[in-house]
């Protein structure tokens, strides 16, 4: 996978090429405000509980499936109450080392926005992006 960098040619400008990367969509349509953390959280194997509020966590989408979900006969999104992934981030927070600190504070601008969620009464999922 191609993680965020910056790549320059002779005489071309600078690209920026990004990796996927898991972002919060909210059921009221408000931005999340997030950049670069979305690929953290994507990329380390500490944030897979976080998976579990995609967007099409309740289809059983068979692992050799490889096209669009939106495409599957019934799929239809799943949403969740902020409060519950804010409980997952507690939970991934307490295990933790000292060299996570991309990974905190990643988690840590991901609780603020799903608190904001949960002010407003709105629910999210996450998609990958």
């Amino acid at each position: 996978m191609i993680g965020s960098s910056d790549i320059a040619g002779p005489g071309a400008d600078t690209l920026r090429l990004m990796s996927l990367a898991l972002w919060p969509v909210f059921e009221d349509s408000r931005a999340h405000g997030l950049t670069d953390e979305g690929v953290t959280l994507l990329e380390s194997p500490l944030a897979d509980p976080l998976l579990r509020f995609d967007a099409y966590a309740a289809l059983m989408i068979p692992d050799t499936f490889t096209g669009d979900p939106d495409e599957l006969v019934g799929a239809e999104l799943s949403w969740y109450e902020p409060r519950d992934a804010i409980r997952t981030i507690g939970d991934i927070r307490v295990t933790l080392g000292p060299s996570d600190q991309e990974l905190a504070a990643a988690l840590n601008a991901l609780e603020s926005v799903l608190m904001a969620a949960s002010a407003r009464a709105t629910r999210f999922h996450f998609t990958v992006a």
